[in-house]
């Protein structure tokens, strides 16, 4: 029963994954998604000599000082306004996340 509990944050995570890993692609310099992991790959402690650096330098510069910064700040940054919705749904009781909210299930009630 638990790990029927976990397969939904897993999914979630390799979604988020991908998503920070297209979101550092894209720009005006195009980057595939082989270069931005062996960029990261090698700034990993435990992962860093096993990674063979293939990326060009000006790949690891665009990734590292310019691309990754702003996505994990975007990350974070949708992460507090998702919290702060939680924490005014329940400060002001609004039941927008209400599961009969919905019309299909209101005839159910």
């Amino acid at each position: 029963m638990k790990h029927r509990r976990r397969i939904p944050g897993v999914i979630l995570v390799i979604i988020l994954a991908g998503t920070i890993v297209a979101a550092t692609g894209a720009g005006a310099v195009a980057i595939p998604a082989r270069e931005i992991i062996t960029v990261l790959g090698r700034k990993l402690p435990l992962v860093a000599n096993h990674v063979e650096p293939s990326a060009p330098p000006v790949y690891e510069t665009i990734i590292m000082v310019v691309r990754f910064p702003r996505v994990v700040l975007a990350a974070f940054v949708r992460a507090a306004l998702s919290a702060a919705r939680v924490v005014l749904q329940a400060l002001f009781r609004n039941p927008l996340a209400d599961p009969y909210s919905s019309e299909h299930l209101q005839e159910r009630r």
